[in-house]
């Protein structure tokens, strides 16, 4: 007994998402029922709470949808001129050398006297 700490709840929730194991959310099977002679008032308040429930449904996926979407359209900085057109095109600054000669020039090795 004691107040409910929201906030490690939360965290364990979050976690738990990330790590896949709340993968997706289903709602719940419905129940078969026996059929009733005539639609009652509780069939009918059911209907209308399954469309309602459809339709906030729908509208969440609209919402998320468009939250992608725009996340996905907004434009992502970037360095302009970081590389020169010869570094892209895999030439490189004959003052700076090129990775292909570093590889290649080994220091010669020294030789040891054995005086």
């Amino acid at each position: 007994g004691g107040e409910p700490d929201l906030t490690s709840a939360a965290k364990m929730m979050l976690h738990d998402w990330q790590r896949g194991r709340i993968p997706f959310f289903v709602p719940p099977s419905q129940r078969e029922t026996e059929a009733s002679e005539g639609p009652s008032k509780a069939h009918k308040d059911a209907d209308k709470y399954e469309a309602f429930g459809t339709r906030q449904a729908a509208a969440s996926f609209r919402v998320i949808a468009s939250v992608i979407s725009s996340q996905q359209q907004k434009s992502i900085p970037v360095q302009r001129d970081l590389f020169t057109e010869d570094e892209l095109k895999g030439k490189s600054d004959p003052e700076l050398g090129s990775p292909e000669d570093e590889s290649a020039e080994e220091p010669p090795a020294e030789e040891e006297d054995d005086s």
